[in-house]
């Protein structure tokens, strides 16, 4: 019953995300696609990130903070960002709700150390052939990502149709993550197995150690889940829980399912973008590495009253920069 309810409140508080930020990257590459838009003023702020309970009274996450190009902004400090704790109070309790907030730290992922660790998911389904330039550019997209990677970076790549395949596990060693890119030993252009291939990456990233790694997934799909044993709900909470992030690409066709998409991406911190032609897969895996290095880690410790273990909780993290705000959201059971 629990496990339940936890679905039922990912879901009404996630579906205010769904339309917060769509990335669609058409047209030439400009300069400075991956760097800050700190420093001049942007049009929109965009935020997203994971919420990990740590104990009953403090949270932590990753943080991404964005404007409207998706550019990472990099001059984000604890002033900047705050987060409250709601919840229902006891019938028995004449209010309408209970609200905490906390004293937040925030650190610059790059600035600490941290490296980026993604597990980078290629979709070979039968629908990817459709047009001879398409599996072309998803490769030379990846190792656009590949190639823009730190020393101590670490990638993954996952081949998925009907089956998942791993022609390399996670390393810092680039050469061997092209190598995978050009790896095609297994069974291509059949069905589509998308919840299974970023089950695949969550579970080899949540080995990871996250003192010294920034976990994430990046799903692609020309099209719509259809094979998978693994259910979206299983993929879904095992990344909630673990803090792991899934940007999602959709290559626009009329297979795309990008409502699906857009939801796997809102509900666990990351980002949907949309490549509505082959020229972009270079500069939308460019502008991914930009926001994974230039993320941020924050720590929340809750001032006030909490409510009883058990209590159904939503913790909201907000971040506020040139006069603009930006939130997201989790709800949970309190520890």
């Amino acid at each position: 019953m629990k496990n339940n309810i936890h679905k039922s409140f990912r879901l009404l508080f996630i579906s205010a995300l769904l339309g917060v930020f769509i990335v669609s990257i058409s047209g030439c590459k400009k300069k400075s696609e991956t760097s800050s838009s700190s420093g001049h003023q942007i049009q929109q702020l965009v935020t997203n990130g994971t919420i990990i309970p740590l104990t009953s009274n403090s949270i932590k996450g990753t943080l991404f903070v964005v404007d409207e190009k998706g550019q990472a902004i990099t001059s984000i400090t604890s002033t900047n960002v705050t987060a409250t704790l709601s919840w229902l109070p006891p019938k028995s309790v004449l209010v309408d709700s209970s609200r905490i907030s906390a004293l937040v730290h925030v650190t610059g992922n790059s600035q600490s150390g941290l490296k980026v660790a993604a597990a980078i998911t290629m979709d070979y389904s039968g629908s990817m052939t459709t047009y001879t330039t398409t599996i072309p550019s998803m490769e030379r997209g990846v190792k656009t990502f590949i190639h823009s990677m730190a020393p101590l970076d670490m990638g993954e790549i996952i081949k998925f149709s009907t089956e998942v395949f791993v022609p390399q596990p996670f390393t810092n060693d680039t050469s061997l993550l092209v190598a995978g890119v050009n790896n095609e030993a297994f069974n291509l252009y059949n069905n589509t197995a998308l919840y299974q291939s970023i089950y695949q990456g969550l579970t080899d990233a949540s080995q990871l150690d996250t003192s010294l790694y920034i976990p994430s997934v990046i799903g692609f799909t020309d099209g719509g889940e259809n094979v998978s044993t693994i259910t979206e709900s299983e993929m879904l909470d095992f990344a909630i829980l673990h803090g792991i992030p899934i940007n999602t690409i959709g290559f626009l066709t009329d297979q795309t399912d990008t409502t699906d998409l857009k939801y796997i991406a809102a509900s666990t911190g990351g980002f949907f973008f949309l490549a509505d032609n082959d020229s972009t897969f270079s500069k939308i895996y460019s502008t991914i590495s930009g926001q994974l290095k230039n993320s941020y880690s924050y720590t929340a410790q809750w001032q006030g009253t909490l409510p009883p273990s058990g209590t159904i909780v939503t913790a909201t993290v907000t971040t506020t920069y040139q006069g603009k705000r930006s939130s997201f959201s989790r709800t949970y059971y309190q520890p």
